[in-house]
């Protein structure tokens, strides 16, 4: 069995090493990147429920009259009062 020269085998354990720093990394950037898009997903849920309020608040802030048609001004004077 032929045997591999001591740099060569130092140079694979290296590399294999920098592979696995490599893939730790890209996990914990994977964590991060899923925490980020569950905030904004939060965030997002939020902001529409604040969309949703200030809708309902709106709708039930405006004034419908049971009738159509045309009101005309009252008018008055000092001395009718």
């Amino acid at each position: 069995m032929a045997s591999c020269p001591q740099s060569v085998v130092e140079d694979a354990q290296k590399n294999y090493q920098l592979a696995l720093n490599k893939q730790v990394s890209a996990q914990r950037n994977l964590a991060v990147s899923r925490a980020e898009i569950a905030k904004a997903e939060a965030q997002q849920a939020q902001a529409q429920a604040s969309l949703d309020n200030a809708l309902e608040d709106l709708r039930n802030s405006t004034i419908v009259s049971p009738i159509d048609g045309l009101c005309c001004p009252a008018t008055s004077t000092l001395a009718m009062l």
